[in-house]
């Protein structure tokens, strides 16, 4: 027995004698869970075995699950961090060489923090690689909370995690991505949540202070998106509702190793493959779902250990990795780019796309330097079965700077049967993220924001077609659009003073890391005068059935859709403990 378990079954054994003030065996709907009382509000309480809390309360420092086997039921108590506060609201997290499962989490709502709730093996940037799924996680469901506010991720499933189920949730108001599933990740169910105005502060457009070269520079960026499928795999994401988010919905991606000094860095070692995006609904906004979305985004600011393919002067592009995904029987309305993809075998189909202009368009499918540079156009997308009523648009599905191998069949549009077509690539920013940039005023502050406005591809001709239209389109081979735009980032769009140098923010210190209790071996304490203190509940263990390489990529542009946020400070930066790659 681990003296973690000894300790447990210590603690469950006095609390259940009533000689521990503020833990109780009030009535519950699981009498086996033990009542954190109001007068544990303020303390870092560790669960090690199933609780519930005081709807009446506010807890103030968060809480650690250590043990598997247990439901934390927040009974619609908030769970609210100090203005600024760090840490993570509701914390699951055991060490990379034990197994945890079983742990439910429901019914809270969590506001503030760094991350509202995370999920995480302490110790996981270690795993040699073939070794990181010897032990781990299994069960683990998050389920109807209402999570807001936090200052980076809103839900975050870390480095080789598998097996959580994140339900019936609202994420709304994240700094950054609201819903993060971290490299090597895997066979996680993303179900029935609403995920709502996430991603105006990391990069965001409420405009950020860094430094460069010795200048002391504020920065604009495109902000994050509901969903990062950052190198994870094997994922269900369905039936979600995706709104005011302000990069857009769903990104799959894999991180290029970036920032190495930053203490947070591990080597990632997985694409985004292999995952389900079915029976969502995207809602405005400039993309709903981009495969490959940092297959031809300057990178140069974040430091990647991949190996670039493209390098020269302050531009760096290196190979994403997003192969094999699958977009299916989704709604995109009012989406500016429905599904982008910038990567290979992606399968399209039975989606339904509305709009009320001609600007929107259903899918995009190319990419530009891997085609341009290394002769490797998209290949294997099969684009079928979709239904575009987006008005005055009768060729809304189309290609840039070439595809391969494309099976497209029985896609229709206000014009009936329609084709993949040549189309216009969409515009890209300067840098990964960075929309604008200008020097700091001299007291340090943002100057006068500047035009903030993302060039976007805008209404274009129809296509050549034949009279009745084609009905499919199989194994189509192309190299060239018919039109292009230039596809190498300049910084002149920056709006620097004219001795500068083009801006690149750089990585800031790194963030600590996710804390770790220091009480753990110890019984609990007697409520004490401080405002913060940690203590571990626990009460008699109960089970609960859970709920029904090669180089990469870095951070996706282009894209914002939503008010402009507030002003961010300086950690809102990948790189640090929290945020996202």
């Amino acid at each position: 027995m681990t003296p973690r378990r000894r300790l447990g079954l210590l603690v469950a054994a006095v609390a259940l004698a009533g000689a521990v003030p503020g833990v109780g065996s009030a009535a519950s709907a699981d009498p086996a869970s033990t009542l954190v009382g109001c007068d544990r509000a303020a303390d870092r309480v560790v669960l090690t075995a199933s609780a519930h809390l005081d709807p009446s309360c506010t807890y103030t420092a968060g809480f650690e699950i250590t043990a598997s086997h247990l439901t934390l039921d927040c009974a619609g108590a908030t769970v609210r961090s100090a203005p600024g506060a760090a840490g993570v609201g509701i914390l699951i997290h055991a060490p990379a060489d034990e197994d945890l499962t079983d742990v439910t989490v429901r019914n809270c709502t969590v506001e503030g923090f760094l991350n509202s709730m995370r999920v995480t093996r302490d110790g996981f940037r270690d795993l040699a690689a073939g070794a990181e799924f010897d032990h781990g996680t299994s069960a683990i469901t998050l389920a109807a909370n209402r999570v807001s506010g936090s200052r980076g991720v809103g839900l975050y499933v870390d480095g080789y995690v598998a097996g959580v189920s994140i339900l019936d949730n609202v994420v709304q108001g994240a700094g950054s991505s609201g819903i993060y599933l971290e490299g090597g990740s895997r066979r996680n169910l993303v179900q029935g949540n609403q995920i709502l105005d996430n991603g105006f502060r990391e990069n965001g457009p409420g405009g950020q202070r860094t430094s460069f070269g010795g200048l002391d520079l504020w920065f604009w960026g495109v902000g994050r998106e509901g969903i990062s499928v950052d190198g994870s795999s094997e994922n269900r994401i369905a039936d979600n509702l995706f709104r005011g988010n302000s990069a857009g919905g769903v990104f799959l991606y894999k991180n290029c190793g970036e920032y190495p000094s930053s203490g947070r860095y591990f080597e990632r070692r997985t694409p985004a493959a292999d995952n389900t995006i079915e029976g969502n609904r995207f809602e405005g906004g400039r993309n709903g779902v981009w495969v490959g979305s940092r297959m031809s985004e300057n990178t140069l600011p974040m430091d990647c250990t991949d190996p670039a393919y493209v390098q020269t002067g302050f531009v760096r592009i290196v190979l994403d990795h997003a192969p094999r995904n699958v977009i299916r029987a989704n709604t995109f309305v009012e989406v500016t780019y429905g599904v982008r993809v910038e990567d290979d075998d992606t399968t399209v189909a039975g989606n339904a796309f509305e709009g009320s202009a001609a600007d929107r368009w259903a899918v995009i499918v190319g990419t530009t330097e891997r085609t341009t540079v290394l002769g490797q156009p998209v290949t294997g997308t099969v684009l079928t079965a979709n239904r575009s009523t987006i008005v005055d648009n009768p060729d809304p599905y189309r290609w840039v700077f070439g595809h391969a191998a494309t099976n497209d069949t029985d896609n229709t549009s206000v014009a009936g049967p329609t084709a993949l077509c040549p189309g216009v690539p969409v515009p890209r920013q300067p840098f990964i993220f960075v929309i604008a940039a200008a020097a700091a005023l001299p007291d340090g502050s943002m100057p006068p924001t500047p035009d903030l406005t993302v060039p976007e591809v805008g209404a274009l001709a129809p296509c050549p077609r034949t009279d009745p239209p084609p009905t499919t389109t199989t194994s189509t081979t192309t190299t060239t659009s018919t039109t292009s735009t230039s596809t190498t980032p300049t910084p002149s769009t920056t709006a620097l003073p004219a001795s500068s140098s083009p801006v690149v923010p750089g990585p800031l210190d790194p963030g600590p890391a996710i804390p770790t209790p220091t009480t753990t071996s110890v019984t609990v304490p007697a409520p004490s005068t401080s405002t913060t203190s940690t203590s571990t509940v626990s009460a008699a263990p109960t089970t609960i059935p859970p709920g029904s390489a090669p180089p990469t990529t870095v951070a996706s542009a282009g894209t914002m859709a939503g008010g402009i946020g507030p002003a961010a400070p300086a950690d809102a930066r990948p790189g640090r403990a929290g945020y996202t790659g």
